[in-house]
């Protein structure tokens, strides 16, 4: 069992799916949203799925549901968040492409400026967009966040004070060099 899950209570990782998927359910509910898990464990369980199966998977679920805008993490630490940032890129088909900070990684020095880099030698550009509110009905996100109460076991009582913060999005573009007036 991974020592993440031994900190937020878990005696298995059955266990800490479970509880999780049911956290998911009651935080997706405050949101007026719903979750579609696909059948992938995160790494701490075995080993990584291949990306090219998470990107069919999601091609799968986006021919389904047809969005306009695609949401992805900018992938800034974690493994299993960096591989769905690699397996969505190519899997949104065209649709636009907002990218946002993963939380708790977003606060590590450094480490943002460091992916916005690695997104400019890869040819894209992430262009800042300015939210106008902060996503969702107004309390709702503090009160999702209320509902992963295994994840602030696991993370002590100031890990998620980050997701309090609010979402800071880029849109992803194609980099073109003749944009660059330096």
């Amino acid at each position: 069992m991974h020592r993440l899950d031994r900190r937020c209570g878990f005696t298995s990782a059955a266990e800490a799916v479970a509880k999780r998927r049911e956290e998911d359910c009651s935080a997706l509910t405050r949101l007026d949203a719903k979750a579609h898990w696909l059948d992938f464990c995160d790494a701490q369980y075995e080993e990584p799925a291949p990306t090219d199966s998470l990107r069919a998977a999601l091609s799968e679920l986006l021919l389904r549901y047809q969005p306009e805008r695609v949401l992805l993490p900018l992938g800034l630490y974690h493994g299993d968040h960096r591989q769905a940032h690699e397996a969505a890129l190519p899997a949104r088909q065209g649709r636009e492409a907002w990218l946002y900070e993963d939380v708790p990684y977003r606060g590590m020095a450094g480490i943002l400026q460091q992916r916005l880099a690695e997104l400019q030698a890869m040819g894209w550009r992430a262009r800042p967009i300015r939210l106008a509110r902060q996503l969702g009905p107004a309390g709702a996100k503090a009160a999702a966040l209320r509902a992963y109460a295994s994840q602030r076991r696991g993370f002590g009582p100031a890990g998620l004070d980050d997701a309090q913060e609010p979402e800071r999005c880029w849109a992803l573009e194609p980099w073109q060099r003749d944009d660059d007036h330096g």
